[in-house]
């Protein structure tokens, strides 16, 4: 026998069910018709649950429109992608996931979180901020799976319209890369030793975009002449390569973030590269690495774009490669903008610039790198540009800090 409705001054509790999985199901209609989902192993658990949300409802505490609410809401749902009925292991798997989610993010409503605030909230699962000990990408990017099929669900029923979480890193592990990717981050001596190995490469110029001023590699990819001033070494970030929920690759105006457009001062390697780039390459195409997607296109080392652009995906093989023979950790090209701004802190820049640079409007963000660079700011004295002014194209410095060149 079911359980019998209970009018309430909020909203109406409905009977609960068992579905055949075996858990009790029940649903909380609000005066609006708007309705919440709660289970459990036993139909006193479920009705316990439903009791303790008709509280929070009639307290104002919970609000349809949550990150949590709408996360709950996937977490409950009996079918998976594939439309088939879920597992218990399954549901377990999702209630996990759903608890790594920083409190603060869930509370918040589900339209005001943009990108840059589910980064932050990622990067501190990663980082272990709630669990105390570092998590795998494997599982923070099993979580943003969580997250991006609750964004997925609240765009259905019409309560927004952008899946932010899509726009963020997927943080699962590269095919070309062992599971284990090191520290996720280098430092200053690593990285130039990376980027001296590749001297001579067609993206040589891109890696040390990313590498000295942290872009994202979709910001890096959508990179113009016009926004590129050669003569100051000034670069505007107007745009991006994302990719869509279909897997289809698309160029639209940078908007992870409120700060994504931003004006950047390039340090004196990055502005060389781009310079001595635009000698090689020209400006036959407005997108300042498309033609070196040409050159790599035609020996089989890049796939293509519908706008002439290298694919995303191809970055990570040679950046691997290039890790392995300068003796570094290998990592990815995300993984390269966590060094950057590692970098930076170690040298002493503040985490306000740091926001700044890279384009975050969350503090807590340029906060995660804080204690790595605090491993490494010894010995380190000077601002980001003197920093990275030791690296020349085809040397590495020596121990003594004196280039060699190489041969």
């Amino acid at each position: 026998m079911g359980r019998p409705k209970i009018e309430r001054t909020y909203a109406t509790v409905s009977g609960i069910k068992q579905g055949p999985d075996g858990r009790f199901r029940g649903r909380v209609t609000g005066l609006d018709g708007k309705r919440w989902m709660r289970t459990g192993i036993t139909k006193q658990e479920c009705g316990e649950r439903l009791d303790a949300l008709q509280k929070e409802l009639e307290s104002g505490v919970v609000a349809r429109g949550t990150v949590g609410h709408w996360v709950a809401e996937q977490v409950a749902s009996p079918k998976g992608g594939s439309g088939k009925p879920v597992r218990e292991s399954t549901r377990q798997h999702r209630e996990y996931m759903a608890g790594l989610i920083p409190k603060d993010l869930m509370a918040k409503p589900i339209g005001d979180v943009d990108a840059d605030a589910i980064d932050a909230a990622l990067d501190a699962i990663e980082f272990g901020e709630q669990t105390g000990r570092p998590l795998s990408r494997t599982t923070v990017g099993r979580v943003r799976a969580l997250m991006v099929a609750s964004w997925r669900r609240a765009i259905g029923k019409k309560a927004i319209v952008y899946n932010a979480p899509l726009a963020t890193d997927p943080r699962s592990a590269p095919d070309d890369e062992d599971e284990e990717e090191g520290e996720g981050w280098l430092e200053l001596h690593e990285a130039q030793a990376l980027l001296a190995e590749l001297v001579g490469h067609p993206w040589y110029a891109l890696y040390i975009v990313l590498a000295t001023v942290g872009l994202r590699r979709s910001e890096a990819l959508g990179m113009r002449w016009e926004h590129v001033d050669l003569e100051t070494g000034v670069l505007k970030i107007r745009w991006a390569l994302v990719k869509l929920t279909s897997g289809e690759l698309v160029l639209r105006p940078a908007l992870k973030s409120k700060t994504s457009r931003r004006t950047i001062h390039l340090p004196p390697p990055a502005h060389e590269a781009l310079k001595r780039h635009h000698e090689e390459f020209g400006e036959v195409s407005p997108f300042v690495w498309s033609q070196t997607a040409a050159r790599l296109r035609r020996v089989g080392q890049t796939r293509s774009t519908p706008h002439g652009l290298p694919h995303p995906d191809s970055l990570r093989r040679p950046l691997a490669a290039a890790c392995k023979r300068a003796g570094v950790p290998v990592v990815t090209p995300h993984q390269l903008r966590h060094s950057a701004a590692t970098i930076a802190l170690a040298a002493g820049v503040t985490e306000r610039a740091i926001m700044d640079l890279m384009g975050h409007s969350d503090p807590r963000t340029a906060a995660h790198y804080q204690h790595v660079a605090d491993k490494v700011r010894e010995g380190i004295r000077e601002k980001l540009d003197v920093a990275w002014g030791d690296l020349a194209p085809g040397g590495v410095p020596d121990a003594d800090g004196d280039e060699t060149a190489s041969e």
